[in-house]
């Protein structure tokens, strides 16, 4: 895995990275279905009697991941974007994924996001994988309902955290491990 980290270190920008190794169970969101973080959860955390606020829907398909705690009133939600139309990808290909043995491998590009509205405690802290590799594993896993593990670099200066919140424990672990098996 080492040799592995480092390739694909390499080609990425010079910047500073958290290193995230994680197991996660990944599930195929269509836009607009009720698994739509961007079409429920994510307006039901703006909504307020007093405002209207709109948030917009997805316009392509990607994978959920994780939703877990970040603390006593936020949430982390966690998102697997691949870089095209996952419904695309050869079948086949697909299909030799889905009987090859062992846990397959994928590689995402991360991006921590926290938001939330200004008349609430709630915040939702989104992890953004953006996939640079391994996105007909992502697409094998989530027909199965099996699991994937996930290598993420996470830019600490381009995400919309400071890096006390990327090193937190429910995020990333320090050490670069990240959480495996959640």
């Amino acid at each position: 895995m080492v040799n592995g980290l480092v390739a694909f270190a390499a080609q990425l920008p010079r910047a500073d990275y958290q290193v995230m190794l994680l197991d996660t169970l990944p599930t195929l969101v269509a836009p607009g279905s009720t698994d739509d973080y961007f079409a429920f959860d994510g307006p039901a955390g703006w909504r307020n009697g007093e405002f209207e606020y709109s948030v917009d829907p997805a316009n392509a398909s990607y994978y959920r991941l994780d939703r877990l705690a970040a603390g006593d009133h936020d949430e982390l939600f966690e998102f697997a974007v691949p870089m095209g139309d996952p419904t695309e990808l050869d079948a086949d290909v697909v299909a030799r994924h889905s009987q090859a043995p062992g846990r397959p491998t994928a590689v995402a590009f991360g991006l921590l996001d926290i938001e939330g509205p200004w008349f609430r405690r709630e915040r939702h802290w989104g992890l953004f994988h953006f996939l640079l590799d391994g996105h007909h594993k992502m697409a094998a896993a989530a027909a199965n309902n099996a699991p994937l593990r996930l290598l993420t670099f996470v830019s600490a200066g381009e995400s919309l955290a400071c890096d006390e919140e990327l090193l937190r424990p429910e995020i990333i672990m320090a050490d670069g491990r990240g959480k495996p098996d959640r």
